[in-house]
């Protein structure tokens, strides 16, 4: 079941407007992308998300896959009426939007990939910053991040 997601809508209210999905890094939230949407959003529509977990979105216990972060993303889609988008994503944003891209083509028109990979290493480090974040917040990786 996909998670709600917190997100925030910015740009021209037309229809001919493309959009572009922004999709953070481990650990974010999406103020991290606020200087981008200013400018993107003076031509696009920018649907900037906090990840399951992130920011206001639902936290959902158990385990999580790239594919079910996707789906959240797809839902949050379905549900604003975006049926094409640009993606980018960053770190575990970019590995979202490669899937998007890989297993929905026909929604994505374009992804730009940010320090990301097709695969990442091992669960332990991602599960160690995962730990560092629910601790001490988004500041406590900040500088792994930067």
């Amino acid at each position: 079941m996909p998670a709600t997601l917190s997100h925030q809508v910015s740009g021209p209210p037309s229809a001919d407007a493309p959009a572009v999905v922004l999709l953070g890094s481990l650990g974010s939230d999406r103020s991290m992308w606020d200087a981008q949407v200013r400018d993107l959003a003076r031509d696009h529509v920018v649907i900037a998300v906090d990840h399951r977990g992130h920011g206001n979105s639902d936290v959902i216990p158990g385990p999580c896959t790239i594919a079910d972060l996707s789906g959240d993303v797809l839902a949050l889609l379905d549900t604003l009426g975006e049926g094409h988008v640009h993606v980018v994503g960053l770190s575990l944003g970019g590995a979202v939007a490669q899937w998007l891209a890989v297993h929905e083509p026909t929604r994505v028109r374009s992804a730009a990939l940010l320090c990301t990979a097709a695969r990442f290493g091992e669960p332990s480090g991602w599960a160690d910053r995962a730990a560092a974040v629910r601790e001490g917040g988004t500041a406590a990786v900040a500088d792994a991040v930067v």
